[in-house]
This record gives C-alpha cells, structure tokens and sequence, in this order.
C-alpha cells in the first residue's frame, strides 16, 4: 500500500487546515464522542456539577451529584425542561451512571431514545481510552505505536467528516471502543506522545484507517466491505495473527433456531432448504446461497454476520458443515393457490402414499386414504379408511379445486455449524498480526506499511 508517514512540520500544516473547518482555536482537539442513548434516569457525580441551557446559559450549581430524566418529551431538571443541555466540571473527571470520564457532556433530547449522552473530551485523553479499549497496555512497544497512528487517523478522519454533526463517533466497535478513564494507561500514554502528530495519508489525503482484531490469514478488500473505502486497502497475506484467541472459532445452531433467527430477519426458509457458500477472490464468504425448494437466493456474508449477531459469527472468512437425516417430508406436487393458502399453516405427517383430493362433476370422487393428519391446533387425527370428502372436511378446505400430495423422502439439514477464522470484517490494519508482527522484530512503520 502507497502510504506516507507526514510528519510535524508536514502535519501541521494539515492540522491547521483541519481545525479552522472544526472551528477550533488550538492544537489542543477537543472529540465529541456519544456514549449512550437511555430511556432512563441518568445519575452524574462530581465535586462541583455546573448545568447551562443551550444558550449558554448558568441553569444551575450542584455539589456531588446531579440526575436528570425525561419526562413529556424533553430533558427535566428541577422544575425546568430542556431540550439540549451542557454540563461542565470544575475538576475534569467526573462519574456517569458509576463510569469515569474526563471533559464535559452534551444531553440531547432525542425523539426516538429519549436521552442521547455525549462526551467532550481532549483528543490525547480520547486515544488514550481508546488505546485501552481495541489492545493490551503489555503489548509489544512497536505494536502499541502502529495501533496508535491508526485510531488517531481514524478519529481525525471522522472530526473532518462529522464536523457539523452532534457528535463525531461512537463509543462502541461501530466506530471505536471508547471507556473512558477506566481503559487508559501510562503505556498508551507514552505512545502517544511518541507518535504525536503521525497519521497515514493516501495521495495527500487522510485515511479511513480502519482495523479489526484478527484476520485468520487474510485481510479483506475494503470495497468487499465498505463502499466509500478507498482503493489502498487491499487484501494482503498475514502470517502473523495465529496466536490470537480468535484464530479460529465454532458456532453450532439447531437448524430450526437457525430458520427462526432468519426468520425474524424476514427471511422465510423451508426444513428441507440447502446451504452453499460462495467465496470472493480473498477466501471470505461473499453470499450464503440458499436452495430454498428450488427457489436460490443469497443471503450476503456481511448481513448474515448482522443477522446471527459480530459475536456469534465472527467473520466471513468461514465453511459451514450440515449435520442432515433422512426424513419422509410430506410434498404438495400441485394446488390452486387458495387452497395452499388455506392449508399453509396445516402439518401433514406420515402419508403412507400419494393421495388425491379430486372435485369433478359437483361431487367428489370417492377414494379410501391411509393419512394421519396433525391439525394446526395440535389435534392428531388417523384417518383411515375414510372418504375424501370427509377428510377435505377434516382439513378444513373449502376450495373445489384439486390438491395433489406425496410423500418424499430426502435428507434435511439438523444443524449448521460454521467453522471460522478471524474475528472482525478483516479490513486495514490486524491487531493480531500486529502483535505478532512487532514480536518478530517489524517496526511500527513496516507494520503500517504491511
């Protein structure tokens, strides 16, 4: 990858371009990063709490501890009622609901969660926290570097992107994993200032430096994930990241706990449905295609992570193995479309042979059919030896067209078990291979560069 390393007199210049679109009077950044939205109260400790309204404006002193809540669609404190309201300290740490912070806080009202919790806090302070929150302070020195030019790249990336915006980032692994004070350490520190004022650039122009745990071999092309990436991500071999705990990993599902996960997704499967993975040109799964009663469809690898859930699977890069019986399935060969509908939600179990239900001439055809039939309300019934109108009866159709149903025996999956490598959409920098990358001697630079 075409990286370049711009430092502090190159930088600078950079940054004061940066700060006067943030409309910012210093190097000293400050980052506005949401913590949280609640619907609850929040509970807020400090020596000295100061409150003002939107405007700027004193609302109020308080001296220990301070709550506020939502109540008839606006921020309530006291008697009053806000829409946006700014908290300062007079000492910089203060407690949110138990967790330590540095900085001030914005609380805005918000429609949808109630309460939106946003954190001021100085970018040094931010990193540092943010350090604690992606790796280990014991790593490696030099990995501890390249992890730290890539959060701050990535966090001045976003305060140019978001800058009119409420806040600029997340505090969760959406954007990066901030804790606050609890996740800082003297090791991060000392790497901060080490590298103050390195980010990596691609043709003059800040990256969008992102980075994940481990890749189980392999990187990703950023356009394989991410539309807006630019084209200097690419995938790249890693031979680094075995020694991560995610290396690879298992999840096993119940095939019909699978279906019901898919099926709260919107996605309707059939218990006879076939599973196949198609890979794209770095070995990850691009599509689960689905053989659905012989209606394909894909299911792309990237939704099916935020269907099953980032822990449950934990990268793309997977093969599924199919645990399958032999089972006698019950086949509708051909219907009218209102009896189907009718019948849709009706189990038939143990159909001995084909039988017909025929209506031809205003009256039905006489047949004897062995069938045992298990209601939609749990009512198992052997009809033997009965006529069709009277199971046409006991299946509760009131169509007089014709239904034609056969047994078919056929193996159906039982379980689903993905067999994976990696942790993390495996685009940009593999903190795992990091690690392992500065243990064999690579320098933070070579690392960036890899």
């Amino acid at each position: 990858m075409n990286f370049q390393f711009k430092f502090k007199v190159n930088l600078i210049i950079f940054i004061f371009f940066l700060i006067s679109k943030l409309s910012a009077n210093s190097l000293n950044l400050e980052v506005k990063v949401k913590l949280f939205s609640t619907q609850d109260n929040i509970e807020i400790k400090a020596d000295t709490i100061n409150v003002f309204n939107e405007n700027n404006k004193i609302i109020g002193k308080y001296k220990n501890n301070f709550s506020l809540n939502y109540f008839k669609d606006k921020i309530k404190i006291d008697s009053g009622f806000y829409n946006k309201i700014l908290i300062s300290f007079d000492n910089s740490i203060f407690y949110i609901n138990g967790n330590p912070y540095r900085g001030s806080l914005i609380i805005l009202n918000d429609p949808l969660t109630h309460l939106t919790v946003i954190n001021k806090v100085n970018i040094d302070d931010y990193l540092n926290s943010v350090l604690g929150g992606e790796i280990s302070p014991y790593w490696p020195h030099q990995a501890i570097l390249a992890q730290s030019i890539a959060i701050r790249t990535y966090t001045l990336y976003k305060l140019r992107t978001n800058n009119n915006k409420e806040y600029f980032l997340t505090s969760t692994d959406k954007d990066q994993i901030y804790k606050g004070i609890k996740t800082e350490s003297i090791n991060f520190k000392k790497a901060l200032k080490e590298t103050k004022d390195l980010v990596i650039t691609y043709q003059g122009e800040l990256i969008k430096a992102y980075y994940f745990s481990s890749c189980g071999g392999f990187t990703e092309y950023g356009n394989n994930v991410f539309l807006e990436s630019g084209n200097y991500l690419k995938s790249v071999k890693c031979g680094y990241c075995n020694n991560s705990p995610y290396w690879n990993w298992s999840k096993n599902y119940k095939i019909y706990n699978f279906m019901n996960i898919l099926k709260n997704a919107g996605i309707k499967l059939e218990a006879d449905s076939s599973f196949y993975i198609l890979k794209n040109s770095s070995g990850r799964v691009s599509d689960l295609k689905i053989d659905n009663n012989n209606n394909e469809f894909l299911i792309p690898g990237i939704l099916l992570r935020k269907i099953l859930g980032y822990r449950n699977l934990k990268s793309t890069k997977f093969i599924i193995k199919i645990k399958e019986e032999n089972k006698v399935l019950s086949k509708i060969i051909s219907y009218s479309p209102n009896i189907y509908e009718e019948a849709e939600d009706l189990k038939l179990s143990k159909i001995k042979d084909l039988f017909l239900i025929v209506f031809s001439k205003g009256s039905f055809e006489e047949q004897i059919v062995p069938i045992t039939v298990l209601s939609a309300t749990g009512i198992k019934r052997n009809l033997v030896n009965l006529y069709v109108l009277s199971i046409k009866k006991e299946l509760r159709l009131k169509s007089k067209e014709s239904k034609i149903v056969k047994n078919i025996e056929k193996r159906i999956p039982l379980e689903i078990t993905f067999l994976g490598f990696g942790w993390g959409h495996g685009v940009g920098l593999c903190q795992w291979g990091a690690k392992g990358m500065a243990e064999a001697g690579y320098n933070f630079q070579e690392i960036l560069k890899y």
